[in-house]
C-alpha cells in the first residue's frame, strides 16, 4: 500500500494534460529574426516621418505664399479685389501653383536631404531639433538663390539679370519651407525611436 501511495502522485501528473500544458517550455526565439523585425519597424517608421515632413513644409510653403499674395492684393486698384475673401482666394490659387511650379526645384534638395537623415545617428547633436530648424531655414534660402543662379546661367543671362528684390521677397518662404520640414523631420525621428520597441533578450546580447 505504501509503493502504492508513494507513485499515485506520479500517475496522477502524468494523467494531467492542463499540468503538461501549465508547463510546456516557452518557444525560443530567433535573436536576427527580432533584429531584423526592429530594423524594419524603424525604417518604416522613419520614411513615414519623412514623408510627412515634405507634405507638411509643402502645406507650409503654401500658406506663407497665400499670406505674402494677400498682402500684395491689397495694394491692386480694383473694386473686385477689395474683398478680403477673395483676395485669400486669388492668392491661395496662385500660390498653388507656385508650388506646383517649385516642386521640381525643391525634390532634388529633399533626396540631398535624406542621406544626412538616414545616417546621421540618433545620440548626435545634430539631431536636435533646434540644430535641424535652424539648419534648415539657411538651406531652404540658399537652396532658393543656387537654384536662381543656375537656372540664370542655364539659359545663358547674367546672374546680373537675376530681380534681387524679387529673390529677397521669396527668401521668406524659401526659410519658411526648410524650417518647417527640417523641423517636422526632427520631430519625426524622435517619434520613431520612441516608438520602436527596444531589442531584449537574446537579440540584445548578439549586439555585445
Amino acid at each position: 500500500m505504501k509503493a502504492i501511495h508513494f507513485h499515485w502522485p506520479m500517475v496522477k501528473f502524468a494523467s494531467n494534460p492542463w499540468l503538461n500544458i501549465l508547463h510546456r517550455p516557452e518557444p525560443r526565439s530567433d535573436p536576427v529574426s527580432e533584429t531584423k523585425a526592429d530594423t524594419h519597424s524603424k525604417l518604416t517608421n522613419q520614411l513615414a516621418g519623412i514623408t510627412t515632413s515634405l507634405i507638411v513644409g509643402l502645406i507650409a510653403l503654401w500658406l506663407s505664399l497665400t499670406i505674402l499674395g494677400t498682402i500684395g492684393l491689397r495694394n491692386v486698384d480694383s473694386e473686385v479685389l477689395h474683398s478680403l475673401g477673395l483676395r485669400i482666394c486669388i492668392a491661395s490659387a496662385i500660390a498653388l501653383g507656385l508650388c506646383i511650379i517649385a516642386l521640381p526645384f525643391i525634390l532634388p534638395w529633399f533626396l540631398a536631404f535624406l542621406p544626412a537623415y538616414f545616417l546621421i545617428p540618433d545620440s548626435s547633436v545634430l539631431r536636435n531639433w533646434w540644430v535641424w530648424a535652424v539648419g534648415g531655414v539657411l538651406v531652404g534660402i540658399a537652396a532658393l538663390w543656387i537654384d536662381a543662379v543656375v537656372y540664370c546661367l542655364s539659359t545663358g543671362a547674367p546672374v546680373s539679370s537675376l530681380n534681387m528684390a524679387l529673390l529677397r521677397l521669396a527668401s521668406l518662404p524659401a526659410a519658411v519651407l526648410g524650417g518647417v520640414f527640417c523641423f517636422t523631420a526632427a520631430a519625426a525621428g524622435t517619434v520613431a525611436e520612441k516608438s520602436t520597441p527596444p531589442i531584449s533578450g537574446p537579440a540584445s546580447r548578439l549586439e555585445h
